[in-house]
């Protein structure tokens, strides 16, 4: 959505005759009361709109806003003139939590009576504003038996998202009553998740248009979650997202979350508990004991494989497992490029996965999309393939640009191609929009550091090793695209099928890496499209597949790969349930907010 400006400066700030740039001045909600009048407690970002004060903990925009235009989100109903009145019975009920009727103001809760379609009952319900830049874009619905509701089609995001505009620290709870909690200590650069926890799969999509403004430049995250298992979930998969290296985790003792920690210990021990938040801790020594529940689900259940790679007769020798790294070859021209991506495709169409791919051979950003768009489609661009039947049309276009610029991301350092720019935009991409794998094509386009001293293969071993960790450390999977050796054996015109001795750093390469895939091709004529793709090696056995091969046909005009004639991509609509249409699940029964498994709308 967009706004422009209805009202300028309307809480009357002093501004000191600026129009732009950040300054600090006195705060209008408590500067009067205060025996430093003319303190300047607020900081003001004049270009943005937003201000915070680090006395009282007041925060948003300066100035009032109304809608112009609509990017797909609903906007709520919400009147920023009038007197916020809480009933006596919420009130009540908000003390018993620990929390005051200041920090409820600050927050504009209230309350509201609206229609809960999982009971088809119209119900008095307390709502959790959340605001975006000052204008509210969501709401959050409680009744007194613990049902909820977000507003249908809003905005999701991070619940008092402004607080932590300005900060280079801040705090993630689960919930609304957990952020109140920390308010009430003082600890006002604090947000909660927008749906609580799971232990299910973990929704973050809301990071990824608020990364660059409100979290890129902190160099501290509290994630202060539940003591319970979806709560450590939650933040596993935060501290995944966001870098590990800046997180940190609240013990909350024998509580289960931080509003019982308040209630039971006080403020003082809350404050302390904050503080004594501990960096992740580092990995490398376990006992069996911390692996014992995965064992005991293996037992029952089978051991779990990798995932699909969607194409029926590769798969029982591959499969996607993330953490591993994979080894793409071939000779030049047989197509090793065009059947990553197809792979890569494949599992952002049928499963949602997201790449970031540093396409170190590609000359712009147009050629590159342009070769994702046409394997999406399934048709051509370029207007000499209408007299055909297989140009694809605007409106296909759109559709393609839509998803693309969902799962794929293009990577390319402005300056050199070394190993630590690529991984460094590899962990900015994996932060903001949350990656699934990445893609380096091709290999040998990285530049060595001369300076280490080490031989080519020690180089090669290293790069491998670092690759491996940056797959364990964001949980993705890591893949190269290499080019091969000269080859020894040629037969009319046709080199010997490659083994993983062919690869560039041969030995080396073999013995650092998970899985080795080769695409050949057995005639010379360039415009055979019959491939075979051979899986040299694979790590484990038990959950990639095995070595061996499968033939493939690459379709020109479709720009996909076809297995025995059948289009792998087809059908993948069908496979994907819009999060519209789930069933409502309920709530884990106990006394907060923050444990939604899901919302409904």
């Amino acid at each position: 959505m967009k706004f422009e400006i209805k009202e300028y400066n309307y809480l009357g700030f002093d501004l000191k005759n600026k129009t732009r740039g950040r300054i600090k001045t006195v705060c209008p909600h408590c500067s009067d009361t205060r025996k430093k009048k003319d303190d300047p407690c607020v900081s003001v970002d004049i270009d943005n709109g937003l201000y915070y004060c680090h006395h009282c903990g007041m925060n948003g925009s300066i100035h009032k806003y109304k809608k112009i235009t609509n990017n797909g989100f609903v906007t709520p109903k919400y009147d920023y003139d009038r007197n916020i009145n809480i009933g006596n019975n919420v009130i009540a009920y908000f003390e018993t939590r620990g929390i005051s009727t200041r920090t409820l103001s600050l927050l504009r809760i209230e309350e509201e009576t609206i229609f809960f379609p999982q009971i088809k009952k119209d119900r008095n319900a307390i709502v959790f504003p959340y605001f975006k830049n000052g204008v509210c874009i969501n709401k959050k619905f409680r009744d007194g038996k613990k049902n909820f509701l977000l507003v249908k089609d809003a905005e999701k995001t991070f619940y008092n998202l402004d607080s932590i505009q300005f900060s280079e620290t801040m705090i993630i709870h689960e919930g609304e009553i957990d952020v109140m909690s920390s308010i009430e200590c003082g600890l006002y650069d604090t947000v909660s998740v927008p749906n609580g926890a799971t232990m299910g799969n973990i929704n973050l999509d809301f990071i990824e248009p608020i990364y660059d403004s409100h979290i890129s430049n902190k160099k501290k995250i509290i994630l202060a979650g539940d003591n319970d298992e979806p709560g450590r979930n939650l933040m596993n998969k935060l501290a995944e997202r966001l870098g590990k290296h800046r997180c940190f985790t609240v013990n909350w003792g024998d509580c289960k979350d931080s509003n019982e920690y308040l209630i039971k210990h006080g403020k003082e021990e809350y404050l302390l508990a904050i503080k004594n938040a501990e960096p992740i801790p580092i990995e490398g020594v376990y006992s069996i004991r911390s692996c014992e529940k995965e064992l005991f689900n293996e037992l029952r259940n089978g051991v779990i494989k990798g995932d699909t790679c969607r194409i029926k007769s590769l798969e029982k020798h591959f499969s996607w497992c993330k953490r591993d790294v994979y080894v793409f070859a071939g000779y030049a021209n047989m197509g090793k490029t065009e059947f990553v991506y197809n792979l890569a495709m494949l599992k952002s169409m049928w499963d949602g996965w997201k790449w970031g791919i540093a396409g170190l051979e590609e000359k712009t950003t147009d050629r590159f999309y342009r070769k994702l768009v046409e394997m999406y489609v399934g048709k051509r661009i370029d207007p000499e393939h209408k007299n055909y039947g297989n140009q694809m049309s605007e409106q296909e276009l759109k559709k393609a640009i839509k998803f693309i610029d969902k799962h794929f991301f293009f990577v390319k350092p402005s300056d050199k191609f070394s190993k630590n720019n690529i991984f460094d935009l590899f962990e900015y991409t994996d932060a903001k929009h949350g990656l699934d794998g990445i893609i380096i094509d091709p290999f040998n386009k990285i530049v060595k550091d001369v300076t280490s001293g080490l031989r080519d293969d020690e180089l090669l071993v290293r790069f491998y090793t670092d690759l491996e960790r940056f797959n364990i450390e964001h949980n993705v999977c890591g893949v190269t695209i290499t080019h091969m050796n000269k080859p020894q054996n040629i037969k009319d015109g046709v080199p010997s099928r490659p083994t993983q001795y062919d690869i560039l750093g041969g030995q080396g390469t073999n013995n650092a890496v998970d899985q080795i895939v080769f695409v050949h091709s057995e005639t010379k004529d360039r415009l055979d499209p019959n491939r075979t793709i051979i899986v040299a090696k694979v790590r484990d056995r038990d959950i990639v597949g095995y070595p061996g091969e499968c033939n493939l046909s690459f379709d020109y005009r479709k720009r996909r790969f076809l297995d025995n004639g059948n289009d792998p991509f087809i059908g993948y609509e069908s496979n994907n349930i819009k999060e519209e249409q789930r069933l409502w699940l309920p709530y884990k029964d106990d006394d907060d907010l923050d444990v939604i498994d899901y919302i409904p709308f």
